[in-house]
């Protein structure tokens, strides 16, 4: 965050009201859906703090850091690496409550639905199979097509 003085005021003179009124001229009205840039600066049992600019650190819980279950937080996010984060909520103590999962599906979703409007294919690997048809995973999602849409519709083992 970059404060400005006034030209009229050296920086040796620049009291704490002044810098009070400084900190509220920022524009740090930070509304859930909005997507901010962040830097992480400490890993957690739970999730990551992240510095969005804000007044007070950021948080980003374990269950919203990545798409599939039990991904690690620290390969996901390296200590200081940047990323686009949604915001969710803020928490009863007035801290900000981001998402990295929830941003990735947006976005995943969105460019999934530009693939079929322009009428491409996507290429996904089979992670398991029912009697109905086999499961597979685009780029996190999860998804499934039916026995009667495959090539192949016996031993899908």
């Amino acid at each position: 965050m970059t404060f400005r003085f006034p030209r009229s005021q050296a920086a040796d003179t620049f009291s704490s009201e002044d810098f009070a009124k400084a900190l509220e001229a920022q524009s740090l009205d930070f509304q859930p859906g909005q997507v901010v840039r962040g830097r992480i600066f400490q890993h957690q049992n739970d999730g990551a703090l992240v510095d969005i600019g804000g007044k007070s650190p950021a948080f980003l819980p374990l269950k919203e850091a990545g798409i599939r279950p039990g991904e690690d937080l620290s390969g996901l996010f390296p200590l200081k690496s940047e990323a686009d984060f949604l915001i969710l909520r803020e928490d009863s103590e007035g801290q900000i409550v981001l998402s990295a999962r929830r941003l990735r599906l947006k976005r995943l979703w969105e460019e999934l639905a530009e693939k079929q409007a322009n009428g491409q294919t996507v290429t996904a690997p089979v992670i398991g199979t029912n009697k109905g048809g086999v499961l597979v995973d685009v780029q996190g999602l999860r998804g499934f097509i039916p026995r009667s849409h495959l090539n192949q519709r016996e031993d899908l083992e």
